[in-house]
């Protein structure tokens, strides 16, 4: 009876590793996956463009930060760049922003994007702490946790729109999050860990040059996260 408990359990644990090598997805660095892409329409114009794959983009840490319950709570941020056909250059990044908590001098994330990944998010960035070196405060956490969008190299950008009302809620509110949203529709395993996400989006943009706000309309992504 125990060799035959001890038999199904190997088979058990070798089909389940299986499983886990088992991949749907094999990245291709030298050509350009056109199933992953962001899309938008502004002005009536439609664009798209085609995710990077580069191994070396990795999750960062922003200089922001919030103290609690002797705990220290960072921004961190992740990066997807989009360019033409040809990968000359990034003209579209959108970025997801996440926390990660710090202790005792030990840095560790609190949650993974992967694990982290809503329906929905609030297009903001992190609010950066004061030149000298005061923490932000309870309130800001608002602005911890979001998306933000960067068009023609930062011509057009969510964070221009936040920076210029200098993150009052209030504007905010009315000339951002009114009338905008970013939707995550999809997730599917991908390999490994990684997963697909698809997902839409409409929203206000600031041109940076003059202040003029620029509406993002019938936005659509599909993106792949290797978190």
């Amino acid at each position: 009876m125990k060799n035959i408990l001890l038999v199904s359990i190997l088979l058990t644990l070798l089909s389940c590793q299986n499983k886990k090598e088992e991949c749907k997805y094999v990245t291709n660095l030298g050509s350009v996956d056109t199933s992953l892409f962001i899309s938008y329409s502004i002005n009536n114009i439609d664009y798209r463009f085609f995710q990077f794959y580069q191994v070396d983009i990795f999750s960062d840490y922003s200089n922001t930060f919030l103290k609690t319950n002797g705990l220290s709570i960072f921004s961190t941020y992740y990066p997807f760049y989009f360019g033409d056909i040809n990968l000359n250059k990034s003209q579209v990044v959108l970025t997801f922003y996440d926390t990660t908590l710090q202790a005792d001098g030990a840095l560790f994330h609190q949650r993974t994007l992967r694990k982290r990944l809503n329906t929905n998010y609030k297009f903001t960035i992190p609010k950066k702490w004061s030149p000298d070196g005061n923490a932000v405060v309870i309130a800001d956490t608002l602005f911890l946790r979001g998306v933000s969008l960067a068009i023609n190299d930062n011509e057009y950008s969510t964070a221009s729109l936040i920076s210029h009302y200098n993150f009052n809620v209030d504007s905010l509110s009315v000339y951002l999050w009114g009338d905008s949203y970013f939707r995550i529709n999809k997730i599917e395993n991908a390999c490994g860990w990684d997963k697909f996400i698809e997902g839409e989006f409409s929203t206000l943009v600031m041109k940076v040059e003059d202040k003029a706000l620029v509406k993002v309309e019938k936005g659509r992504f599909r993106i792949l996260v290797n978190e």
